[in-house]
């Protein structure tokens, strides 16, 4: 990545969004039994999260619910540590068991870190101390009987980044450490709502499929099974009034060599009942002996899908 002014001040405007792939796994729904005899990992199931939200301008009005089944012989005494969203200010939390709203507490990032820690010294998954280092919600104990599920709800709202014209969005998944099991099942939709036409909508993280509702709204939906976790769920989405939204991405993950950038075009949202502009599509592909085999093969799947 050349180090010229023009783009030096753009990567600088994006720089607040320098997050792909370095930051670590944060937990999302950790169950732990303050018994000191009993182990976390393998101790619990997540059988499933959904998750749906709105985003208006900058705010994210978000429900996750995640089911999680005992799987042993033994009644699990639960507690969760749900470690909250790094972006902005979180408010209005809500936390339901099985349709019970159930009391809980709001820790800091020091408190936060300071009950990981106390739980790695109990002998526990020392795992767990990848998601210390930010605020934590925290419920009272509740029972989860041997063979059994329950379903926990959790309601909040979160208060997204914006650089320019992009604002950025975030959600922690847990990764499979703590409780040794992949999620069984991992649903999101989120709708976007916006003052201004909505242009490029992108995920650096998921293969997202986007539902273009009109040019200030659309929907993000995403599906996975046995899902690793591992990260967050990350999205990016452009407001501009301009005919063509441009932005760019960018991650330099060593300040003395060259990065990367990703730089987004999107023009305006054409409704389904306008007709297609007529366009000529030139195609040049490089039939030189180094793209023999598998590369010319592939170049000619994307020539037949275009």
């Amino acid at each position: 990545m050349a180090s010229k002014a023009p783009l030096k001040a753009a990567l600088s405007a994006i720089g607040l969004f320098l997050l792909i792939g370095t930051i670590p796994a944060h937990g999302q729904g950790i169950l732990v039994d303050p018994r000191p005899d009993v182990p976390i990992r393998g101790s619990y199931e997540l059988r499933s999260i959904h998750v749906d939200g709105t985003i208006r301008k900058q705010v994210a009005e978000l429900q996750i619910s995640q089911v999680f089944h005992n799987p042993t012989n033994r009644t699990i005494e639960a507690e969760l540590l749900f470690p909250l969203p790094e972006e902005g200010a979180v408010q209005d939390l809500v936390l339901m068991v099985n349709g019970k709203e159930m009391p809980g507490e709001l820790m800091s990032a020091d408190e936060a870190r300071r009950v990981y820690e106390e739980i790695v010294r109990r002998k526990r998954d020392p795992a767990l101390l990848e998601y210390a280092g930010r605020g934590l919600f925290k419920t009272s104990v509740f029972p989860i009987p041997a063979g059994e599920t329950r379903e926990v709800t959790m309601r909040y709202t979160q208060l997204c980044r914006r650089e320019g014209n992009t604002v950025a969005f975030s959600y922690p998944l847990g990764s499979r450490q703590a409780s040794g099991h992949a999620v069984e099942q991992l649903v999101m939709n989120l709708e976007l709502r916006s003052e201004q036409p909505i242009k490029s909508v992108y995920s650096p993280t998921h293969n997202i499929a986007v539902h273009r509702d009109s040019e200030k709204k659309a929907t993000v939906s995403l599906e996975q099974h046995d899902a690793g976790g591992g990260g967050a769920f990350r999205l990016f989405y452009d407001v501009n009034k301009d005919p063509v939204g441009t932005s760019v991405l960018s991650w330099r993950p060593d300040s003395s060599e060259d990065g990367y950038f990703l730089m987004l075009a999107s023009p305006g949202f054409a409704p389904p009942d306008r007709e297609p502009l007529a366009k000529t599509v030139v195609m040049v592909l490089d039939k030189s002996g180094s793209m023999s085999g598998k590369k010319i093969d592939q170049a000619r799947q994307a020539a037949r899908f275009v």
